[in-house]
């Protein structure tokens, strides 16, 4: 299973002086400070570190495109083993209507599209009507 942040995830991680500016990341501020929405990605999705290969699954039987929208609060700061890492609070999506099909992972992106983080699921899963996903203990920590 697969997770990681992007090349860009790693520079706004590591230069969250809002003063600084790095490559194309300006005002960065931090992972929790960008991280505007939590997106279900397809099994059919082939991430890159660059932030690219995402194919988010179809809108509708319950997915939004876009995803959950996320702000500050919903990450939580903390220092396991001295490394820093920030926790996304969980995130449930319900399928209503019909199903959503083949979820390959989740996947964080800043409010201009750029893709932060994922998370790889071990197999694809799909949602029957009624059925539910939870999206818990999605961390990223610099060690």
């Amino acid at each position: 299973m697969a997770n990681s942040l992007t090349n860009y995830g790693q520079q706004v991680a590591l230069f969250s002086d809002k003063s600084r500016s790095v490559g194309a990341v300006t005002n960065a501020g931090g992972v929790a400070n960008l991280g505007t929405n939590l997106k279900l990605y397809t099994s059919a999705s082939t991430p890159n570190v660059d932030g690219t290969g995402f194919t988010e699954v179809a809108n509708g039987n319950g997915y939004v495109t876009g995803g959950k929208a996320l702000t500050t609060s919903s990450f939580t700061l903390s220092i396991v083993t001295s490394a820093a890492q920030v926790q996304i609070a969980d995130q449930t999506w319900t399928a209503s209507g019909g199903s959503i099909a083949t979820i390959g992972g989740v996947y964080l992106t800043d409010s201009s599209g750029n893709t932060l983080a994922w998370w790889e699921r071990s197999t694809a899963l799909t949602l029957a009507s009624g059925d539910s996903m939870v999206a818990d203990d999605l961390t990223v920590r610099l060690v």
